[in-house]
């Protein structure tokens, strides 16, 4: 096997919430990074993660110490970042499940938590990447998420307030089967 080096990516992600999917098998267009519709959460810290998992059962028989047969029974896909910047629309992407925002005149920064309603708010989220030493990018989108662990806002002496940011995928139902989770884009030009 040949060594590349120019394979190893290097560089920081950028992460953009409510980005319009492309359609199965096409790239998301992106001008210098930047798709061409979203809101950059902006700076962040520490690593971005993508994570997907399958789940797979296996079958056994009588007639064999081994499995004979397995099939994929669960998948999931999510996004992991810490946001830096404490402002209304990240503060939304971090509580918004529990936040109903305060709707009397000039406080548009109050929100209030302890909804009742048991609907989910669902958006898109992208993760982006420069390749370092060409002008290509590389991406992880999720079609449909949500923040899905303990939402957590770290205030501290010393430091920033951070909030940690967990958004899990779920199927577009409405997209091709083999499109509905997630996309990644190793390569795609500016």
């Amino acid at each position: 096997m040949t060594l590349v080096a120019a394979n190893v990516r290097v560089g920081a992600g950028k992460i953009y919430v409510g980005v319009t999917p492309a359609a199965a098998g096409d790239a998301v267009d992106l001008t210098t990074g930047v798709p061409g519709s979203g809101v950059e959460v902006g700076l962040t810290e520490g690593e971005s993660v993508f994570t997907y998992e399958v789940t797979y059962f296996e079958i056994m028989a009588e007639q064999s110490l081994s499995s004979v047969a397995a099939f994929a029974s669960e998948e999931t896909a999510q996004i992991e970042y810490t946001m830096k910047e404490y402002i209304t629309a990240n503060i939304l992407d971090v509580l918004g499940e529990g936040l109903v925002a305060n709707t009397s005149p000039g406080d548009d920064n109050i929100f209030e938590g302890g909804k009742l309603s048991s609907d989910i708010t669902l958006q898109s989220i992208m993760l982006v990447s420069a390749i370092s030493g060409t002008a290509l990018y590389t991406y992880a989108f999720l079609y449909q998420a949500y923040q899905s662990e303990s939402a957590t806002l770290r205030y501290t002496k010393s430091g920033d307030t951070l909030m940690k940011v967990t958004m899990k995928g779920i199927a577009d139902i409405t997209r091709a089967d083999t499109s509905t989770l997630f996309q990644i884009c190793l390569e795609t030009p500016p």
